[in-house]
């Protein structure tokens, strides 16, 4: 609203809303300015008239009429708006500091700002995102961060959240590098799907980096630089590819210019800690009146542009729509349990071939199959009684890796001893880059001859309060431990460990419950269990 000259006292502004139904929810008198301005000003708020909405009128559907009474300098008018609404959405964060060698990732100072940033740049209302955290997870088969293999750290997360919350974000806290090297990953994330949100792995790891991050946004918001590596690798959970900027690999060819900058639309900084104050207006310019880049590009942004909004709001909407209760801790015990338990087999698929990840056993299904008849791959397992499976998947990429790189899973009820495993794509063998200990395994497993010698390749102990496992890694390498309570409630305690021996700390874990092992090779896994 406009005057034609300075000095015009600003006349009374009301906004109603209706709800689609027709049923009126209120009216609410807009703030402005005392004199009218004589000029548009799409970046000052100040400049404008405004009102925050209740939330319980933030439905589809909702109409808005807004009425301008006769003042000395306009004439009465009215308009009505009928805006689009998105369904809701919202998001439980689980924060997961990572144990590598002997440094431990940093919890943020806060949860509430974690919570807070989220709300300022991802398409979910503050009330609707839950943040948390969980004890330390150690990273099997890494002495240091520069020597951990990311991409095995990532699916062990992965792995962790499957297991532990399927309906929650893992986001894993890694320690940084010492020293620094001159160019290193700061960060990993799967890239979720927008048509298939509900069963994306959402699981995503980055350096604890306390420095400050790149541009900065016009609202002097402190943006360390763990925070603005996490949202863009939870925008790659959010089915985001990279906008072009800074030789990001493999940029999203839709995206609306080769630069990553945001559009000319204002951004708007929210106090997200109150349900009635006005946040801030601002042209989209860093501190040094730059434009602001996108964060899924790497050129230091920390704010999605429009375009990523939309794709990350209609992911939202997708997962939420899935899983009604996401915030809610997942301890339900799974999918109906098998007479022999299930095997998973995992794996990572580079331009080098198919690796293999450690195997693992459990009571129940962990996972959720996500195979279409349009799916080009497919596991083949050959089991030493003469049984054939072909089971198709669909591998999911992994963002931000140094090579183009995909995770996969499969489970299936436990076929016993398996002779060989093979991936096909489009009906071609892929090579397989199986680790030397697959024919160690094989070889002990002939040597072991029978179960029995299996089963006494395992032992534990409990005193005070410590839980020790020793196991043969000749014949088995791999140990994974979960803690399954009374209620149903899981905790991981470890995956892919080695060496033959572990100790946890078991002083926090409620009593009544069961602890299963998983002793497992790259290709097979047994599951052990015994009570606390």
């Amino acid at each position: 609203m406009l005057a034609p000259a300075a000095g015009a006292k600003s006349p009374l502004v009301n906004l109603s809303a209706t709800s689609k139904a027709g049923v009126a929810l209120g009216t609410l008198a807009m703030s402005g300015p005392a004199s009218l301005p004589t000029a548009k000003d799409d970046y000052n708020l100040n400049n404008t008239f405004n009102a925050v909405l209740p939330a319980a009128w933030v439905q589809p559907g909702v109409k808005v009429s807004i009425k301008v009474a006769a003042g000395a300098s306009n004439s009465p008018a009215s308009q009505d708006v009928s805006p689009v609404v998105g369904t809701p959405t919202s998001m439980h964060v689980v924060l997961v500091p990572l144990t590598v060698g002997g440094a431990t990732g940093v919890l943020p100072p806060s949860l509430s700002d974690v919570q807070k940033a989220l709300a300022r740049v991802y398409p979910y209302a503050n009330g609707n995102i839950a943040v948390t955290s969980r004890a330390p997870l150690t990273i099997s088969g890494a002495s240091s961060t520069t020597a951990m293999s990311w991409s095995s750290a990532l699916t062990q997360l992965e792995s962790t959240r499957e297991t532990e919350d399927k309906n929650a974000f893992y986001y894993g806290l890694v320690p940084m590098y010492t020293p620094i090297p001159g160019s290193f990953v700061a960060g990993l994330g799967y890239v979720g799907s927008r048509s298939n949100g509900g069963s994306s792995s959402v699981a995503a790891i980055g350096l604890d980096w306390s420095s400050s991050a790149g541009q900065g946004d016009p609202f002097n918001n402190n943006w360390p630089q763990w925070q603005a590596i996490m949202v863009h690798e939870m925008g790659h959970n959010h089915s985001l590819s990279h906008a072009p900027c800074g030789g990001a690999s493999d940029p999203d060819p839709a995206y609306p210019n080769n630069n990553a900058d945001l559009s000319a639309l204002a951004v708007y900084n929210s106090l997200y800690d109150s349900d009635t104050q006005i946040g801030t207006l601002s042209a989209p310019l860093t501190p040094n009146n730059t434009q602001m880049k996108d964060v899924m590009g790497y050129c230091g942004g920390t704010w999605f542009s429009d375009f990523s909004y939309v794709r990350a709001q209609q992911f939202a909407e997708s997962r939420t729509a899935a899983i009604p209760q996401p915030l809610v801790l997942n301890s339900a015990a799974g999918v109906a349990a098998a007479p022999d338990g299930y095997l998973t087999i995992a794996g990572e698929i580079t331009a080098q071939g198919v690796l293999l990840h450690p195997a693992s056993a459990s009571a129940t299904k962990l996972r959720i199959d996500t195979a279409t008849a349009k799916s080009s791959y497919a596991l083949r397992v050959l089991t030493v009684s003469g049984q054939t499976y072909n089971l198709p998947f669909e591998p999911v990429s992994v963002a931000d890796a140094s090579d183009k790189t995909s995770h996969f899973w499969v489970s299936l009820p436990n076929p016993g001893e398996i002779a060989s495993i093979d991936v096909l794509r489009n009906g071609q063998l892929q090579a397989m880059r199986q680790p030397g200990q697959v024919q160690r395994v094989k070889a002990a497993s002939a040597a072991a001859g029978n179960a029995q010698a299996m089963a006494s390749a395992v032992g534990w102990t409990v005193q005070n309060g410590q839980l020790t496992v020793t196991w043969n890694a000749a014949l088995e390498p791999f140990l994974s431990l979960m803690y399954i309570s009374a209620s149903g409630a899981k905790t991981v305690l470890g995956n892919g460990l080695q060496n033959g021996s572990a100790t946890f700390d078991i002083k926090a874990l409620p009593s009544g419950g069961r602890f299963d092992l998983s002793l497992s090779s790259a290709m097979q896994a047994r599951l052990v269990s015994f009570p606390h």
